[in-house]
């Protein structure tokens, strides 16, 4: 991937291998790589400039700037309607807003994710978060 990522930088495809690069290092503890080739992405496909910000603010998380990953995981949510991560990026936004003791931000989109994504997988966390805010 990172030779794709390099030879192909700039075309999509490229762009799309530092994605999984990325992923790839992130999965393997490796977050300070990870997160330059998120920030790196400069392609024009919505789920992978989704991905890489949830990839920058799971980054955040860890290094503990929490303000910054919540900013993230709702940036990412914002990037496309038609991305079926979105539920999972909120409910990552709104479990770090419990985090940082912003708990009506936190029931906000809760709320929303009841309404807008009572079909997604995440629901069956949401009341056991939800139960955290109220």
């Amino acid at each position: 991937m990172k030779k794709i990522s390099e030879d192909f930088s700039g075309t999509e495809n490229g762009e799309a291998a530092k994605i999984y690069l990325a992923n790839a290092l992130s999965y393997l503890g490796k977050t300070e790589e990870a997160f330059k080739y998120y920030d790196d992405y400069s392609g024009g496909n919505p789920i992978f400039s989704a991905a890489a910000e949830y990839g920058k603010a799971g980054y955040y998380e860890v290094k503990k700037e929490l303000e910054k990953a919540a900013d993230g995981y709702e940036k990412a949510a914002s990037l496309s309607k038609e991305n079926p991560m979105n539920a999972q990026y909120l409910l990552n936004a709104a479990i770090v807003y419990i985090e940082m003791d912003k708990k009506d931000k936190a029931k906000d989109i809760l709320i929303s994710l009841k309404s807008d994504y009572s079909k997604s997988y995440v629901i069956k966390d949401v009341d056991r978060y939800m139960a955290l805010v109220d």
